[in-house]
């Protein structure tokens, strides 16, 4: 199993790719896709804020997403 998450951009370019811990991945593997990708999504506002000042919303992160990779597992956005 591969320990990382990566985030794919609309064109399908990798946005951001980082390593986590293997009990990350076991607990992301009890959720569903739709949890994953909140939690994802949750996760980049956070960082982005704390980076640029700015307020995102999850739509506005959606709508530059085409998939994420969690720990081997692929989610089509």
């Amino acid at each position: 199993m591969v320990n990382k998450i990566e985030i794919f951009t609309k064109d399908g370019m990798l946005l951001a790719s980082w390593e986590v811990e293997k009990d990350i991945c076991q607990k992301f593997s009890l959720l569903k896709d739709e949890e994953i990708v909140f939690e994802i999504v949750g996760m980049l506002i956070v960082n982005l804020k704390e980076e640029t000042g700015m307020e995102f919303t999850p739509n506005m992160i959606l709508n530059e997403l085409s998939k994420v990779v969690v720990c081997g597992r692929e989610i089509k956005i």
